[in-house]
């Protein structure tokens, strides 16, 4: 519902072309997430006390190993990157030129007074494995049941449209509903 608008969703090939990019992305992730992990434990890495390039060249080359860095098209790459900003550094990836916000590894964080703190890489892989893993799992109910899911959300905007028409709300509140008869 977006400004009181609510319309019944036709166009279905849309946004289950959108849910299997992001599942295909959630997997990508996921292997990427794995990978790390293995590269840190392997590497006794906790914490990094200092990151520059080669912590990262080290990095690419190993996901190379594994067959996970690629570009073979602006719809189909998978990169690895560090960004040191004002006072944080962080480790990301970019899937199809599209950052991956749910999977960002912080580093170190430096406080107002100067201290740095270091993170514990491997905790936050582990949770943001976790994190992707639970999405996953949920888009992928979601693409299995999409047909179903579609229906009953355009029944419940008939069913709105319809208490909408009786009760007469939208003399008082501003409210827009298209529910086709159709889907």
């Amino acid at each position: 519902m977006n400004n009181n608008n609510l319309t019944t969703i036709y166009w279905k090939e849309d946004y289950k072309t959108k849910l299997k990019d992001m599942i295909m992305k959630e997997e990508k992730t996921i292997e990427y997430l794995n990978n790390i992990i293995k590269y840190f434990e392997e590497n006794n890495i906790e914490k990094y006390k200092k990151f520059d390039k080669r912590d990262l060249d080290k990095i690419k080359k190993y996901l190379e190993e594994k067959g996970m860095l690629f570009y073979e098209n602006c719809g189909n790459n998978f990169s690895i990157h560090s960004k040191e900003e004002i006072r944080t550094k962080t480790l990301y990836i970019y899937i199809n030129n599209e950052q991956q916000y749910n999977c960002d590894i912080d580093i170190s964080k430096m406080n107002y007074d100067g201290e740095t703190e270091y993170y514990n890489v491997v905790e936050q892989a582990k949770a943001r494995l976790n994190y992707v893993n639970n999405l996953y799992e949920e888009n992928k109910n979601i693409l299995n049941n999409f047909d179903t899911y579609f229906k009953q959300y355009n029944d419940k905007v008939r069913e709105f449209k319809q208490f909408i028409d009786t009760t007469h709300l939208n003399n008082i509140i501003d409210i827009y509903i298209y529910a086709g008869r159709e889907d």
